[in-house]
């Protein structure tokens, strides 16, 4: 039905991104190796392993899911802002070095004018689009928009928008 309104080829998929979650260190994840030991992310290795598995589960799942209109495209990184760790740049390499092993793309949304923003290619990621924040709150300044937009064009970024639905009626 989708397809048919808005006028597609029979044939499109729509193209699917899936979150990966930020592995906190000393978090007890579970057996990531299969060895029946719950390991604790408290190194870069154990964190990039902890994704690796994340990923391979997401792909058995989506896998047995047989969707027919969907294309699986990459991943994104959930968290929004780059935290101020020596290992961060490691880490971001390790992830967007397994992302493309797997030959999918890798990107980021950061908030506005977050921590490492404007370094998005050095963390490994393809593409960013950071969002201006904007819609949530009534004292956020106009300027958030034309700031975010000037900055996205800056950068090579693209502009992530998030609409309140109050805001389509008013």
């Amino acid at each position: 039905i989708v397809k048919d309104t808005l006028g597609l080829d029979e044939n499109y998929k729509y193209k699917v991104y899936i979150a990966l979650l930020y592995p906190s260190e000393d978090v007890q994840f579970g057996d990531i190796d299969g060895d029946g030991v719950s390991d604790k992310l408290v190194d870069v290795n154990t964190r990039v392993q902890a994704i690796n598995w994340y990923i391979n589960a997401f792909f058995e799942r989506f896998e047995s899911g047989n969707y027919t209109n969907l294309e699986f495209a990459g991943f994104y990184w959930h968290h929004e802002a780059m935290e101020r760790h020596v290992d961060e740049m490691e880490l971001l390499n390790s992830v967007s070095r397994l992302v493309h092993s797997k030959g999918y793309q890798f990107f980021w949304i950061p908030y506005y004018t977050a921590t490492g923003y404007n370094q998005y290619r050095e963390y490994g990621f393809d593409f960013a689009c950071m969002q201006p924040n904007y819609a949530f709150r009534d004292t956020t300044p106009y300027s958030n928009l034309t700031n975010c937009a000037a900055l996205a064009k800056l950068y090579g970024m693209c502009v992530e928008m998030e609409l309140e639905a109050m805001a389509l009626y008013n």
